[in-house]
């Protein structure tokens, strides 16, 4: 039985210009945060920030602290407020106060763009900030609140241009339905948007608004002081930047809160919104699932997967691929433990994350939503010579044509091809692809490695003599298995079952005692350097209470008595004379092949034989045999 392929992820990460150690350190509440770059969640306290809702942070690539800002403030990586870093036009209690997104082609500048409350002058404008200033803890320009947009809502969200190079700054404007899509180019911030009509209006500022992961969908809430608060789900086309589509999605209490926080799973399925409920409990997460085609499956898909008296804020997706949310002035985050999962397989965690001596109020950190993109991945395995190997690129794009290079001189064009390698190594393997969007052309490589897939040798059934509750050493049968000099590395074991065998689960020790009579002992052969490269067999033991050496046989075909059988005795040798001293008749791993004849086939006369016989353990049996042959 030879197996097998066990799948893994093999990533090529596309968007690797901003990956996600960008939002591996939170600041947010009230001097609460988090810091992502072990893995897990770890409470910080050490920052400066004090807000009711909107915030943003950045760190480099390697999850360093590069500055944060409530919007209005921005302190450096040491939590110092920059020199020219104060009277940034967002508010403490505006929903996104405010996003970072750094300048293309440009290490050291950043943008912050800022959204102000209603009834404050600020509107949407942007900052600019210089790493290089400051000694190298940088300070805002001269480029300061800059007015995008006025009047406009609290809303904004950021995701990669489909070029993968430049970013989209996507805000709404405030008593209309007009969607702001600003781009971010090597050149700075293009102030003209792209201006998307659509949906519904605007008549109050207060709610979030979120990117999909992969940048196609974005989903707005509409938070209400007037009893008609909504959420709407629509289309991105991160490539013009239009936005089409919408989806009214009213689920909500309404009567003062209702739809607030959004976000979407890390697969771009399933979105996710808080039902604040100020005045009245209590609150809930919605679920919606957001492959279904029309409005009313996707509304009849509403799951609430969490209710509360508390007050839920902001949803935030996290480095680690869960949804955090903000409890009002709790020292606690709640958690979403698997957002991919439909219904409350969700697993909602309340109280899941300590802040420490700190506490949330209504928001969380708003980041470039690409940030939790998962990256296109080449789908393989390692694998094992003369098996198939499987071939797939896992990708949202809109790919038209594939070209895959084994590395081994095979190509094919196939969408997901599958291929055998006639030797073993490691092998680079590369995807050419060409799609129908901006990306146009892309390469992906890969290494895979090939190893040696062990032969097990048929192993013969074995008779033996009073050892029925006694033990048996298995290792004895190894070098019958397969030759143990010429593949040190692997590894041969022994199993009472078959499925214990394929699945290398509950070995027998080496010293066995057998527990059945006769007992099936299934072997199994794997290469140590990759399990899964195996074969396997089976050979049966039987055991006899009383084990004789015949004293005579008579080869008559009558398939009784016919062979001098010792199969009990596993004998490594026999020689058998006749009665002057002469050799008739020779073999090695004896069992009961001979009936009286010789070497060459030649039938003996009926007489009396003399035998010699050596075991496994070089005992010597010595005697006579009767061969009685018919006339």
């Amino acid at each position: 039985m030879k197996i097998n392929l066990v799948f893994v992820f093999l990533t090529l990460n596309f968007f690797s210009a901003y990956s996600q150690g960008e939002a591996n350190i939170w600041y947010f509440g009230n001097r609460a945060g988090l810091d992502f770059n072990s893995g897990i969640p770890v409470a910080l306290t050490d920052g400066e920030l004090v807000t009711g809702e909107g915030c943003a942070t950045i760190s480099n690539a390697s999850g360093q602290l590069l500055f944060y800002t409530d919007g209005i403030t921005v302190w450096d990586r040491n939590h110092t407020i920059m020199p020219n870093g104060t009277g940034l036009t967002g508010h403490p209690s505006s929903t996104q106060s405010g996003i970072i997104v750094p300048k293309p082609g440009d290490p050291n500048i950043y943008y912050v763009f800022t959204t102000d409350i209603r009834n404050g002058p600020g509107g949407l404008r942007y900052t600019e900030i210089d790493l290089t200033l400051n000694g190298g803890n940088g300070d805002v320009t001269g480029i300061k609140n800059v007015l995008l947009n006025f009047p406009n809502t609290e809303k904004v969200t950021a995701v990669r241009h489909c070029n993968a190079i430049d970013y989209w700054v996507i805000s709404h404007g405030l008593d209309n339905n007009s969607f702001l899509a600003y781009e971010v180019t090597d050149l700075g911030v293009n102030t003209t948007p792209v201006i998307s009509n659509v949906g519904t209006v605007h008549d109050e500022p207060y709610g979030c608004l979120k990117a999909s992961p992969d940048g196609e969908r974005i989903a707005i809430a509409k938070t209400t002081i007037n009893g008609n608060g909504f959420a709407e789900l629509l289309d991105f086309d991160t490539q013009t930047g239009i936005v089409s589509n919408p989806i009214h999605l009213d689920v909500f209490t309404n009567d003062f809160g209702g739809a607030y926080g959004i976000e979407f799973s890390p697969n771009g399925e399933l979105l996710y919104i808080s039902d604040l409920n100020v005045l009245s409990t209590p609150s809930r997460i919605h679920q919606f699932d957001i492959t279904l085609n029309t409005q009313i499956d996707i509304i009849n898909s509403d799951s609430i997967i969490h209710q509360q008296n508390e007050q839920l804020g902001t949803l935030q997706l996290g480095p680690d691929q869960r949804i955090y949310i903000a409890e009002s002035n709790s020292p606690e985050l709640d958690l979403i433990e698997n957002p991919n999962t439909i219904g409350l397989g969700a697993t909602y965690n309340d109280n899941a994350i300590s802040l420490g001596t700190a506490n949330s109020f209504f928001g969380l950190p708003t980041f470039i939503q690409s940030t939790f993109n998962t990256p296109d991945t080449i789908i393989t395995a390692d694998t094992c010579i003369g098996n198939a190997t499987s071939f797939a690129l896992d990708s949202t794009n809109n790919i038209s044509s594939y070209f895959w290079d084994f590395g081994d001189g095979n190509t094919s064009d196939s969408v997901t091809p599958t291929h055998v390698y006639g030797d073993t190594g490691t092998y680079t393997v590369t995807l050419l692809t060409t799609d129908n969007s901006c990306f146009g052309s892309q390469s992906y490589s890969e290494e895979i490695t090939v190893h040696e897939s062990p032969a097990i040798n048929p192993l013969e059934d074995v008779v033996l003599c009073n050892v029925i509750g006694s033990v048996i050493d298995l290792s004895q049968f190894n070098s019958s298995a397969y030759n143990t000099s010429a593949f040190p590395n692997y590894t041969v074991t022994y199993h009472a079952s078959a499925s214990d065998a394929e699945n290398n689960i509950n070995p027998l020790a080496i010293n066995y005692t057998l527990i059945s009579n006769p007992q099936t002992i299934y072997v199994r052969l794997e290469n140590n350097a990759f399990s899964s490269c195996y074969d396997s067999t089976e050979f049966e033991v039987t055991a006899y209470e009383h084990c004789i050496i015949p004293q005579g046989i008579s080869p008559n075909d009558d398939d009784i008595n016919d062979f001098f059988d010792i199969i009990w005795l596993q004998a490594i040798h026999i020689k058998i004379f006749n009665r002057y001293g002469v050799e008739v008749y020779e073999a090695d791993n004896y069992r009961k092949e001979w009936n009286g004849q010789t070497n060459d086939g030649e039938k003996l006369p009926t007489g009396t034989y003399f035998y010699v016989i050596t075991d496994p353990n070089d005992k010597k049996y010595t005697g006579w045999v009767y061969v009685n042959r018919p006339n």
